[in-house]
């Protein structure tokens, strides 16, 4: 082939500069806005799940609950444990699981509070010298802000006074000469 026959390819169109600098507002807008949301968003999410706790957290922990015994399930079910079976199994272990980890925990607990009493003296004893050093701190800044502070006693007191410059032209009755009164008052 020559270059006679050749397709000539089209000449390039140029895109109106107008066009282009609205395109790359328009994704600037875009993009700021889809910024802006993800940060409202980020935002709000602690407050939505505070305000919905009293659903998301039972929600929650089931969904944990139940994640982390599929395993089992599935295990017991290769086994040839009938799936209503072993979901009944997996409950059960979970109960007793939950029940030894309450149990290991109140008994140690209970002996604890037990032996407060008995050791209170002692935590005072401790903690003397923590709370010596607090108190000398709590006088240090008391007298610091006392320092700082204006009491009423050592405060300034303002009189307030009728103004008494323009006061004795607005008083005293006006002559229909000008030189007196506007020349000593204005």
């Amino acid at each position: 082939m020559d270059a006679r026959t050749r397709k000539k390819a089209p000449p390039p169109v140029e895109v109106p500069h107008a066009f282009i600098e609205s395109s790359t507002k328009r994704d600037r807008l875009l993009a700021s806005i889809a910024l802006i949301a993800g940060l409202g968003i980020l935002l709000g999410v602690p407050f939505a799940l505070r305000a919905g706790a009293e659903f998301f957290l039972p929600v929650t922990a089931a969904l944990v609950v139940a994640i982390t015994l599929v395993p089992m399930l599935e295990w017991l079910e290769r086994r040839g444990v009938p799936s209503r079976l072993a979901a009944g199994l997996c409950i059960i272990f979970f109960i007793l699981l939950a029940a030894f980890a309450l149990g290991s925990i109140v008994l140690p607990a209970i002996d604890w509070v037990a032996l407060i009493p008995e050791r209170i003296p002692k935590a005072k004893a401790a903690l003397g010298p923590v709370l010596d050093l607090y108190k000398s701190f709590d006088k240090f800044v008391e007298r610091i802000f006392s320092q700082i502070t204006i009491s009423p006693e050592q405060g300034r007191t303002v009189r307030i006074e009728t103004p008494n410059s323009l006061s004795g032209c607005w008083l005293r009755p006006r002559r229909t000469s000008s030189s007196s009164c506007s020349s000593r008052c204005w």
